[in-house]
């Protein structure tokens, strides 16, 4: 049976989602978090219009390897350095593409996925790396304000943020590797 005095045509909240229901504290933080990747964003804008994007060996070789990957080639790269050749030779592998050693498999093919989806360019990169640096900064505020308190969340995150080597890594170089 349908309740009269509702208005006609109106929709009825759902009391178990009723935004009123939320925890302040949870709401700030989810405020906060917000606010931090919005500024992770503007923090990588900034660092790679200052100092540009795919002059560094590292952003352009993670690129390369993504791109071999995306078209067939499996993980290799036709840029190598010398000592590796002398390698190849003495195992007998062939190339070029050699296959990489000195890289770990994660980001090269995390950004081959995006190189298919959105196609192999400067762009996609930065895009992919910026990303993940905010959702990294949304990620340290939170475990932040959860394990310590809100005030030591902010402050570890604008370290993060704010420190030029997190955004130039995460922006102009890929991911390095440990």
């Amino acid at each position: 049976m349908e309740d009269s005095s509702a208005a006609p045509g109106a929709v009825e909240q759902d009391p178990a989602h009723d935004p009123q229901d939320v925890p302040a504290g949870v709401r700030q933080r989810n405020i906060d978090t917000a606010v931090l990747m919005a500024f992770a964003v503007l923090v990588v804008c900034i660092t790679r219009a200052l100092f540009g994007y795919g002059n560094y060996y590292e952003f352009v070789h993670f690129a390369e390897i993504a791109r071999n990957i995306t078209e067939g080639h499996g993980f290799t790269s036709f840029n190598v350095q010398p000592a590796a050749l002398a390698f190849y030779h003495d195992n007998g592998i062939d190339g070029p593409p050699w296959p990489v050693a000195e890289r770990f498999l994660g980001y090269p093919y995390a950004l081959a996925a995006m190189f298919a989806v959105f196609g192999s360019s400067d762009g996609t990169v930065l895009a992919f790396c910026t990303g993940i640096f905010a959702t990294l900064t949304g990620l340290l505020y939170q475990m932040g304000a959860r394990f310590f308190s809100r005030e030591t969340a902010l402050v570890a995150t604008a370290i993060f943020v704010l420190n030029p080597m997190f955004s130039m890594n995460y922006t102009l170089y890929g991911f390095l590797d440990p």
